[in-house]
């Protein structure tokens, strides 16, 4: 068993805590056997495993990790006071792994797609939201993810965890408001979410979907920027019951996307 230098955890920690740590070093914490199993099974990148010395004294965790050295993957041990301080979980389980961040900017296959589905965040705050809007994305074949605004970090550790590691499933670009003005001059239609909004339409009358589609959804409390409401061809709400103010922004990007998915692609 080789014991993580304190150089090391420090690169842990700073990755685990700090948005510019994980683009700098191009690397991003990931938390918990199932997610780390899940992500070797599928084949991503692994920089290196940090296990607790409690958490190697488990028959069943012990195999895992020698599977994972069987890989030439470097696995480093550090006792509990020690991982608690790299943690961002009350409990951990006691095993975690730095892996690589994809290069997106390779990966905008979908530009060119003549049918294609993207969701557009705009400002998400809230990390829970965020990693269940990624599942969503995933579950219901959403092309990309495109980001704008002041939208929480998806390889933050609670995003990452909340997502249950799908943030590699999925394309996803941070783009400025201009970067999205020049997709819609390239064939791209913006539908917002709008139940406020003048002109909205009950998603149940939303009418033709056009083959390149970007579906926008605003920040938890102020939602969508004049800066893509401007520019969206329309804007849609979700029907709920009187005795509800709203939804919460993933149950809406997840209706949304089956409904739309329903009848753009006849599923």
């Amino acid at each position: 068993m080789e014991k993580a230098s304190k150089a090391y955890l420090k690169k842990v920690r700073e990755i685990s805590t700090l948005r510019e740590k994980r683009t700098g070093h191009g690397l991003f914490a990931v938390e918990g056997q199932k997610i780390i199993r899940d992500m070797i099974s599928k084949g991503y990148t692994l920089d290196s495993v940090l296990a607790s010395y409690n958490y190697a004294q488990d028959e069943e965790s012990y195999a895992f990790i020698e599977e994972i050295e069987a890989r030439n993957i470097p696995v480093f041990y550090t006792g509990k006071m020690e991982y608690s301080k790299v943690t961002s979980l009350r409990n951990p389980e006691g095993i975690m792994a730095l892996a690589a961040i994809p290069d997106h900017k390779e990966d905008i296959s979908w530009i060119d797609r003549k049918e294609t589905l993207i969701v557009l965040l705009d400002s998400v705050q809230d990390p829970g939201n965020l990693g269940a809007i990624i599942r969503s994305s995933v579950a219901f074949g959403s092309s990309a993810i495109i980001l704008t605004g002041e939208t929480q970090d998806i390889y933050s550790p609670k995003v990452v965890r909340a997502s249950s590691g799908m943030v590699l499933d999925i394309s996803v670009s941070g783009m400025s408001y201009p970067d999205i003005e020049k997709l819609t001059g390239s064939g791209f239609v913006i539908f917002a979410t709008g139940s406020g909004t003048p002109n909205s339409v009950s998603i149940n009358d939303i009418g033709v979907i056009p083959s390149k589609l970007i579906i926008a959804f605003g920040n938890e409390g102020e939602g969508l920027s004049p800066s893509i409401m401007d520019i969206a061809k329309k804007t849609f709400y979700i029907p709920i019951s009187d005795k509800a103010e709203s939804l919460n922004v993933s149950s809406a990007v997840a209706i949304a996307l089956f409904e739309i998915g329903r009848l753009k692609y006849g599923r």
